[in-house]
């Protein structure tokens, strides 16, 4: 089309400018929304496939639980790191995706998502654990080493992963990590069990403690890292 002609076209076509345009935003109905809500709506986004990866673990982990013996705990300790892929498939999902820049200019930001994913499938891995505890009969120091542990360690090791290398394949290095944790429980459960039958509560909580550290830090970094930008109609 001519240069001209696109010319005109432009200037009797363009469109005028807004009047009163903040005070028409201003008269808009802002529906609120609970944080309750906010969870439950995120629930629904959640992957069905890690819905039923947490079920099938914890159906595993509650059959291997009931029959399990101190000397042969070291089955459920290998099936909890595999649990945390629930947690860390969807740490990394908007980006792998390619969603990241979408959610950001969304009402409710990358930032916000992540975190109400993250305490969805946080606090549905705890009860598992728990329940896990629960089942196998184990006291306190037995909990810690063999069950909590090795989930906190596979969990934080995802978390690093997703936040220093960002591409399609931090999924894959992250199950990879997960799997890898649960090799090394099946392979040093003797030492595992050594070490267990040696320290005390008081031990076995410290290291508990230092690993919460690790996870918290690595899941604050996450979250700080997704870039924030707040909902505007202007």
């Amino acid at each position: 089309m001519d240069r001209k002609l696109q010319d005109m076209l432009k200037s009797g076509f363009d469109a005028p400018e807004p009047v009163e345009k903040r005070a028409f935003i201003r008269t808009l109905p802002v529906q609120k929304v609970s944080n309750f809500k906010l969870l439950c709506t995120q629930a629904r986004y959640i992957r069905k496939s890690a819905w039923l990866l947490g079920a099938v673990l914890f159906i595993a982990a509650a059959l291997t639980a009931m029959v399990v013996s101190e000397s042969s705990m070291w089955i459920l300790s290998a099936l909890m790191p595999l649990l945390s892929l629930t947690v860390i498939s969807e740490s990394g999902r908007s980006e792998s995706c390619g969603m990241a820049e979408l959610e950001l200019s969304a009402r409710f930001n990358l930032k916000t998502v992540f975190l109400a994913r993250l305490i969805i499938l946080g606090a549905a891995d705890f009860i598992m654990l728990c329940a896990a505890s629960v089942f196998a009969g184990a006291g306190l120091s037995a909990s810690l080493i063999y069950i909590f542990c090795p989930y906190i360690l596979s969990a934080a090791a995802g978390l690093f992963i997703c936040r220093k290398i960002r591409s399609s394949g931090e999924m894959y290095l992250s199950a990879a990590a997960s799997f890898l944790t649960a090799g090394l429980e099946i392979i040093f459960r003797k030492n595992i069990f050594s070490f267990y039958l040696s320290c005390g509560e008081g031990e076995s909580f410290l290291i508990f403690s230092l690993m919460t550290a690790a996870l918290v830090y690595e899941g604050f970094k996450r979250i700080k890292e997704t870039e924030e930008l707040k909902w505007s109609l202007e």
